[in-house]
């Protein structure tokens, strides 16, 4: 199961009140303090299930990991309560969201297919994405839009391409006459085909872009590294958790590039 940025919901929680155990920080957003020390939740930080939590910042959240390496969701209850214990606020997440699989290895043949309008995630800044060559014939005449709203405006980039990779570059894209836009704020992101010859736009893809910060989502896999070592687990097995971690709690993402990008930067 993810954890929807834009929506913060989450669908499946089992409670925990009955484990007795510890857990670890592996994402944190928004303020969450821990009373004993007076500081904010961060990756690494170690808790007990006893532990009382304050939640000054609105719309907090974060991710643990206990031991035996099971993932929760910790949130600020409905009923408003400043302070919370871990246990009784940590639930565990149901685990639905698939990887973006492509047969071969092969260029993209449908995009549209590919985003399937949902919550999508880049890892770090620079995306590339071979697109099929018969579907998308991409030249001086046709290329890619991205273009999405924000504030009332609609704003629209052209994707730049070197013969039929396509680059998406998030400091590129969410810029608008020198200043930089915040993605999270923008909505209607969608992708589409411009034929110059007929100045037509056509509908290509919609997507929720989510940016991952290459260096903290390192952190974050580490410690999910660290946490698993007691059940000595291959470098396939290994990467699966990390796959399946970004799947639960941010989205949908490229199996492939996933991959390349762990025995890249991580392992």
């Amino acid at each position: 199961m993810k954890i929807n940025f834009f929506f913060l919901s989450v669908l499946f929680f089992f409670p925990l009140a009955l484990f007795s155990q510890d857990y670890f920080i592996v994402h944190a957003t928004g303020k969450i303090v821990h009373p004993t020390t007076h500081k904010e939740l961060q990756t690494g930080d170690a808790l007990k299930q006893d532990d009382v939590l304050s939640f000054p910042g609105q719309k907090a959240w974060a991710i643990l990991i206990n031991t035996s390496g099971q993932q929760f969701f910790l949130q600020q209850e409905a009923s408003g309560d400043s302070a919370q214990s871990v246990g009784l606020t940590a639930q565990a997440i149901e685990k639905t969201v698939y990887p973006v699989t492509r047969p071969n290895k092969g260029p993209v043949e449908n995009l549209r297919t590919y985003f399937a309008g949902a919550q999508f995630v880049f890892i770090g800044e620079e995306f590339y994405l071979e697109v099929d060559a018969k579907k998308y014939p991409l030249d001086e005449k046709l290329f890619l839009l991205y273009r999405y709203e924000y504030n009332g405006r609609t704003i629209t980039h052209k994707i730049p391409q070197t013969k039929h990779v396509i680059h998406l570059s998030k400091a590129f894209l969410y810029e608008y006459k020198g200043d930089t836009i915040p993605y999270l704020k923008t909505s209607n992101t969608e992708i589409t085909i411009f034929n110059s010859l007929t100045n037509l736009p056509a509908y290509a893809a919609g997507l929720r872009p989510i940016w991952l910060a290459e260096e903290q989502l390192k952190k974050e896999l580490l410690l999910l590294q660290k946490v698993n070592s007691r059940q000595k687990l291959s470098r396939s097995e290994l990467k699966k958790v990390f796959l399946q971690y970004v799947l639960d709690v941010y989205g949908k993402t490229d199996e492939i590039i996933f991959m390349n990008w762990v025995e890249e930067k991580v392992l």
